[in-house]
């Protein structure tokens, strides 16, 4: 959008139309400028957006660590770790309620014993169906 300004050194007026700011400015020995102003998308308010994705998050760990205990193995001290250093991106990220980051990095976390296909398929879809429910502008232009 364009808007035409009247100014001199003390004085700036702005009009909707260049005729309106040339009369003026005639009246007033004052010089025209046009100003194109960017429209600004509305702000959005992501606090109870924030909180949803934080508990949110806090369900996400909590299912991956009850999936972990009702497996039928053993975990050695090995196994948890190594299981620990996969995940830890996604714990720190679901802690603090990125769960859009979580989407990002999910899908290249190699499947195994433990974190079986079926285990990440779930999860990938708890993921999208969040982000898709909660940031629609947001994941429609990700992809």
């Amino acid at each position: 959008m364009i808007i035409y300004e009247a100014y001199n050194t003390t004085t700036n007026i702005q009009f909707a139309t260049e005729q309106e700011a040339l009369e003026y400015a005639n009246e007033n020995n004052m010089e025209v400028r046009s100003i194109e102003q960017i429209e600004t998308p509305p702000i959005v308010d992501y606090t109870s957006i924030y909180f949803k994705a934080k508990k949110f998050g806090e369900t996400l760990k909590d299912t991956f660590l009850v999936d972990n205990w009702n497996l039928p193995i053993r975990f050695t001290p090995e196994m948890s770790f190594a299981l620990m250093q996969k995940f830890q991106g996604i714990m720190a990220f679901a802690s603090v309620g990125e769960i859009r980051r979580i989407s990002e990095l999910l899908p290249h976390i190699e499947v195994d014993t433990i974190f079986t296909q079926e285990r990440k398929d779930r999860y990938t879809q708890m993921v999208n169906e969040f982000v898709n429910e909660n940031y629609p502008i947001l994941s429609r232009e990700q992809k």
